[in-house]
């Protein structure tokens, strides 16, 4: 178990804060909590700020072998952090600690939800208030996340900044809004990331093939600053959306999905 949105004490009973959703004011935390479904009689507790102060405040976690990762969001209210910690189930310790802010690309924070695909992790992009950093200046991102969790160092990083790729669809121009989701799953050969906010509530369902996600952050790499990117042609799916909104103005704002097979 772990926190997203931190806890409050009692100092704060009567304190609101729009950054952390409609909750009290959060104070977030590391503690990360092991306990046996059968007997449920029991309980342990990793502290990860024992060894590292910054290792606080996750939305979402998986498990990939014998290794379990959290979802970085945010250390304190609006510092949004890319720091992955990789737990060994078996001896509930922590290994290791992957810090995307610092070794792969200063925009990699704030992701809500993560999921498993393959020997990868994959991290959900939603908010992490680098206007500086994030595509057509929003506050939150649409940076998708791949790491594979077995090398689990910076090399193995990759990521695709949804926003600026064109898709495999018609018109196949870049959609500027596909950024701000809560949790995701994958199924098949797709990813898919589930709408939530992006400066407004949204409905915009993404599906990624992942069989060209490397080909697609390569591809990004290699194009020169300020140039728009150009269509990909793999012989896959690629980048793909349906606005739910468009059915009905309700179908928007969610946070959670998973597939039925």
């Amino acid at each position: 178990m772990y926190t997203a949105d931190g806890f409050s004490g009692a100092d704060t009973i009567f304190e609101r804060s729009a950054s952390a959703g409609d909750h009290l004011r959060p104070r977030f935390h590391g503690q990360l909590v092991r306990f046996p479904l059968a007997s449920f009689d029991s309980f342990e507790v990793l502290d990860l700020e024992d060894e590292d102060p910054d290792l606080r405040g996750f939305a979402g976690g998986f498990t990939i072998g014998p290794y379990a990762f959290l979802v970085p969001y945010q250390r304190e209210p609006n510092v949004f952090h890319g720091k992955i910690p990789r737990i060994h189930l078996e001896n509930f310790t922590l290994v290791d600690t992957l810090d995307l802010q610092a070794e792969v690309d200063a925009g990699l924070s704030g992701f809500v939800g993560g999921f498993a695909y393959g020997k990868y992790g994959v991290l959900v992009p939603y908010r992490n208030g680098r206007y500086d950093l994030n595509k057509y200046f929003r506050e939150h991102l649409g940076k998708v996340a791949r790491f594979d969790a077995s090398d689990f160092s910076s090399p193995s990083v990759d990521f695709v900044d949804l926003p600026a790729v064109p898709r495999q669809q018609v018109p196949s121009r870049a959609e500027p809004d596909l950024r701000g989701f809560v949790d995701g799953f994958s199924l098949g050969n797709y990813a898919f990331l589930v709408p939530n906010f992006n400066g407004i509530r949204h409905g915009k369902l993404v599906r990624i093939d992942m069989r060209d996600f490397g080909a697609y952050a390569r591809h990004q790499r290699e194009q020169p600053d300020g140039e728009p990117l150009q269509p990909l042609i793999t012989g896959n799916d690629g980048v793909q959306f349906v606005d739910l909104s468009l059915h009905d103005p309700r179908d928007v704002g969610f946070s959670g999905g998973f597939p039925i097979v």
